[in-house]
């Protein structure tokens, strides 16, 4: 975005600022439609063969956006290579936790999974110093940089990826696990985005409507501090609650965390709030994804691809009812969104019947 916004130099500023937003939102649309249909091919194909395809691809569309940035190119252009880099983007993730359910024992998934979510927080803090410092050089020069790192980082991912398709339960009984599961774990998945999603744009906003703006930084820091401590501690411990407990208790911990943000508070007590909640938030994805790894059934990819739809979606529609309710009424109706997502994803998680009918084994 950042290199489009530059490109533009003849255009009218308010222009560049709509199309680089454009040309992000293409990338994002991209990734959420085909990450479950990237995760049915993993089903079937293993994990090699759609690395193989997507990393190539989705640097060749990123050096695209670039090459046709720096050519003074159409918005249309880039939106459409953007959008093409998003369908291409590789399901890292994904693949991971499907080669974590295939490899790790069930007891073991816990800390597996933690380490998922461990890895893309690190990623999330280190990955944009990376390229601002880069962007110093020049623009152009960072995205193509992510590109080839991407590129690069994707085939000796397949390298290691397993070969065959997975299809670890019956169809049967997959596809009634998938019918009694899967909706309830996905809507608190899609929930557990929105939250976050609010979190990313209120936090901030609120530091730079208090006048000290320099603090937006420290309170998203505050966000990704707690998410990778939540990580490290809930993975190194061997839980005797079964999956499905712990959910409801994290999500009520993130509850409990985001209620006080509706009222006036010091930054700094804010800042502790926010920690607060990534404390619980990781966690919370974690053993979502345990759920999902226990009812996915033969078709476990594909429920990973939408879990990661589901939360996409549910961060996009966070960042958009925060950033209006903030415009229009200030930042406690915004943090009082983040604390309905919540509260909404107990009643979901302790409401739901196949929970307390749930006789699998204990991760």
């Amino acid at each position: 975005t950042e290199i489009y916004t530059l490109s533009l130099h003849d255009a009218l500023p308010i222009w560049s600022l709509i199309a680089a937003g454009a040309v992000s939102a293409a990338l994002w649309v991209g990734a959420a439609v085909t990450r479950p249909i990237q995760g049915r091919l993993i089903d079937r194909h293993g994990t090699r063969l759609v690395m193989l395809v997507c990393g190539p691809v989705h640097a060749a569309a990123l050096a695209g956006v670039v090459a046709v940035a720096s050519a003074g190119g159409g918005a249309w252009v880039m939106i459409l290579l953007s959008a093409l880099a998003g369908l291409s983007l590789p399901p890292v993730s994904v693949a991971m936790r499907v080669e974590w359910g295939r490899q790790v024992p069930a007891n073991e998934r816990t800390a597996a999974f933690s380490l998922v979510f461990l890895t893309q927080e690190i990623a999330l803090v280190t990955g944009p110093l990376l390229i601002a410092s880069l962007i110093g050089v020049s623009p152009g020069v960072a995205l193509i940089t992510a590109a080839t790192i991407s590129g690069v980082a994707t085939i000796g991912f397949a390298a290691l990826g397993a070969t065959e398709g997975t299809n670890r339960e019956g169809s049967v009984q997959a596809s009634r696990a998938r019918a009694t599961g899967l909706p309830a774990v996905l809507a608190v998945a899609f929930l557990l985005g929105a939250t976050l999603g609010v979190f990313q744009v209120a936090a901030p906003s609120l530091a730079i409507a208090r006048g000290v703006p320099a603090i937006a930084g420290v309170l998203i820091a505050a966000i990704s501090a707690g998410g990778i401590t939540g990580a490290l501690v809930y993975g190194g411990v061997r839980w005797r609650a079964d999956a499905a407990t712990r959910w409801t208790l994290l999500l009520g911990l993130l509850a409990v965390a985001t209620t006080p943000l509706i009222a006036t508070l010091p930054l700094a007590v804010v800042g502790a709030l926010l920690a607060l909640g990534g404390i619980a938030l990781n966690p919370a994805f974690a053993t979502t994804s345990l759920l999902i790894d226990r009812h996915g059934g033969s078709r476990g990819a594909e429920a990973f691809g939408w879990m990661s739809t589901a939360v996409g979606g549910g961060t996009a529609a966070g960042n958009a009812v925060a950033g209006a309710l903030a415009q229009r009424d200030g930042f406690p109706p915004a943090l009082f969104a983040a604390a309905v997502a919540a509260y909404l994803a107990v009643v979901i998680s302790t409401s739901s019947a196949w929970l307390s009918r749930s006789r699998r084994p204990r991760r």
